[in-house]
């Protein structure tokens, strides 16, 4: 009885730890993703913007965000990136760059040149 108990401990603690980090992934990421066509300095403020470059898709003008790099415990392969409308508002959202076909923002991002949140807003009249 108690071999048997001492061992359901063990694997319980064991399913812990390796579920502990999938679950932290998991709710890092819900909390860094943003809401429905939150506007870019919510999002700056809410959950940080490393860079920012003001680029052309299909003759519209957009902006794409680099995020802050997630904790080693999200298991991260690039930092994620944001796609912003001309008046600031979401329209796309990558959790993990490194990890997602990303090909048309790498390209416009070549292409594009590097701004500041308040350029970027000041120029869009906010």
């Amino acid at each position: 009885m108690k071999k048997s108990l001492l061992a359901g401990i063990f694997l319980a603690a064991a399913i812990g730890l390796l579920a502990t980090p999938f679950f932290a992934k998991v709710y890092y990421y819900r909390s860094k993703a943003p809401y429905p066509h939150e506007h870019m300095v919510s999002i700056a403020t809410r959950v940080g913007i490393e860079r920012m470059w003001e680029v052309e898709r299909d003759g519209s003008v957009l902006f794409i965000a680099e995020g802050k790099r997630p904790p080693f415990f999200a298991l991260p392969s690039g930092p994620p990136l944001y796609v912003f409308a001309a008046d600031g508002r979401t329209i796309q959202w990558v959790y993990d760059s490194g990890d997602a076909d990303i090909k048309w923002m790498e390209e416009a991002i070549a292409r594009g040149k590097e701004v500041t949140l308040e350029s970027a807003g000041c120029r869009r009249g906010h």
